[in-house]
């Protein structure tokens, strides 16, 4: 089940590399799996440019992937995430 599972959500965006993407820092538990994650995806990037970033990207974890990745603002990272629908690994491909 849980391979079905973890590759639906491959399919649909939510997950990239087996880590769940598709999250919004809105609480305190929340924000720090992001921050985790994306230290993980963007291993360049420490704790606090994390911090840092997914501020920038207002709580938005895919947005900041996108952005650590491609070097855009929040905005024009958001536009590209939108235009992949949704898919992390076309925007930042």
């Amino acid at each position: 089940m849980n391979a079905i599972t973890t590759s639906l959500f491959i399919r649909l965006g939510k997950a990239h590399d087996n880590l769940m993407v598709d999250l919004k820092a809105t609480k305190a538990k929340l924000h720090d799996r992001c921050l985790r994650i994306l230290c993980e995806l963007c291993p360049d990037l420490d704790r606090f440019g994390a911090d840092a970033l997914l501020k920038k990207a207002d709580g938005d974890l895919k947005v900041a992937i996108v952005m650590a990745h491609t070097d855009l603002g929040q905005s024009e990272s958001a536009m590209r995430l939108a235009e992949a629908g949704g898919n992390l690994r076309q925007a930042i491909g």
